[in-house]
């Protein structure tokens, strides 16, 4: 549907630099607002967590 959501978020990237393969842990907390169009869908975030302080960022897809 459409409306405003609160997210938790928590994931590892894994980062290969030279020849190096390095693993970091990210978490946080989102919030955003999802607008859907028939089957597809927008949504403007705004994030905060570690190790990045806040980000923002903008998603669109498809909704199954």
């Amino acid at each position: 549907g459409t409306g405003i959501f609160l997210e938790g978020l928590g994931w590892v990237s894994i980062y290969l630099v030279e020849s190096d393969t390095d693993f970091f842990a990210n978490c946080g907390a989102g919030f955003g607002y999802r607008a859907a169009f028939g089957i597809f869908y927008i949504e403007p975030e705004i994030r905060v967590g570690y190790p990045y302080i806040f980000g923002a960022d903008l998603s669109v897809g498809l909704r199954f």
